[in-house]
């Protein structure tokens, strides 16, 4: 039986992930057209509107793949152990990743041509974690690998997965499908509706003696300043969505849009002092939200913007939030304090 509550609860989710995927696929995959991919989406049995409501399915190359299980986990691992080993004859790389992240495709492929070989085993992982949930753990000794725990060390049990993002070369996928426990395991999982999605991959590639590598151009962090479109080294970045990080997302989509806003800061220098740092700065707040420092180094990187407030965003550092005016200063939060130089 639906209670009225369900039933706007599963409203809202329905139409928060409908946006978060039509943006995926709008802004989340860029610079693609030099390359042949496919996209595939794992839906659960009630995600069947997914098929009827995408702004444009057409836009990729889209499969959209009905798994049995709702649960996140379960249908990463559905996919994987039931993956048709015929596929892998026109693949070169598999991506795993979430909808709220952001990847320029030709950078990424090219990256992982330069670095890697996809006729090698490779498992390769944004970010590095060194943990392991119960599921995985008590799946992984029911298959007989309960030597990989109970060292006893400061560390304690863990296998090292990644956060968010990982890509798996085709020898790699070929080799965990011909491995009849890696594929047990990952089948096992499948049928478990709790846990995360970013271990049990880590331990199918580890039971085939695949170890995980980290390369720099991939990070399971929103540091968009630091992504290729705002020329950064980076091809995949990850907590960039509409209802996540709002801010953000509106950078990315109007830097891919090419439009902008009409302040009356942009295109001008300010010297900016904050609480953060000694010596004085000279930042110009380009049209195209990049904040550019003329002589240190600047911890905030970009900019956003509404009728009231202006927002300097940074990797590393606190947002400085400030009140914009005509004036020729402003200040904020942290003591900070733009004037106008021109």
């Amino acid at each position: 039986m639906c209670t009225r509550n369900h039933c706007v609860q599963r409203q809202i989710l329905k139409e928060k992930y409908l946006n978060r995927i039509n943006n995926f696929l709008q802004y989340g995959v860029i610079n693609y057209k030099n390359n042949s991919i496919k996209i595939t989406l794992l839906v659960d049995q009630e995600e069947d509107y997914l098929l009827h409501e995408l702004k444009n399915p057409n836009a990729h190359n889209l499969n959209i793949v009905k798994c049995p299980i709702g649960h996140e986990a379960c249908k990463v691992y559905f996919y994987f152990s039931h993956y048709d080993k015929k596929n892998l004859d026109s693949t070169r790389w598999i991506a795993k990743i979430d909808d709220d992240s952001i990847n320029d495709v030709n950078l990424l492929v090219k990256k992982l041509d330069e670095e890697y070989d996809h006729n090698e085993k490779y498992y390769i992982i944004a970010g590095l974690q060194q943990d392991i949930d119960y599921i995985e753990q008590n799946l992984l000794c029911e298959l007989g690998y309960e030597n990989w725990f109970n060292y006893g060390n400061l560390i304690g049990n863990h296998i090292i997965h990644e956060k968010e993002c990982s890509v798996v070369s085709r020898a790699g996928m070929e080799t965990i499908l011909k491995n009849s426990d890696a594929v047990e395991f990952m089948l096992k999982r499948s049928h478990i509706d709790s846990g995360y999605t970013d271990q049990a991959l880590a331990a199918a590639a580890r039971i085939c003696k695949i170890y995980p590598s980290s390369p720099l151009f991939l990070t399971h962090e929103p540091t968009l300043s630091n992504f290729s479109l705002f020329g950064g080294k980076l091809a995949h970045i990850h907590f960039i969505a509409e209802d996540i990080n709002p801010s953000l997302f509106n950078i990315l989509k109007n830097k891919i849009n090419n439009t902008t806003a009409n302040f009356s800061f942009i295109d001008k220098h300010y010297k900016i002092t904050t609480s953060f740092e000694e010596v004085n700065n000279i930042i110009l707040l380009r049209k195209d939200h990049i904040v550019e420092s003329l002589h240190n180094e600047c911890y905030w990187k970009l900019w956003s913007a509404d009728q009231k407030k202006l927002t300097l965003h940074s990797n590393e550092m606190p947002e400085l939030i400030i009140e914009h005016n005509d004036s020729k200063e402003m200040r904020g939060n942290f003591n900070a304090i733009l004037k106008r130089l021109d």
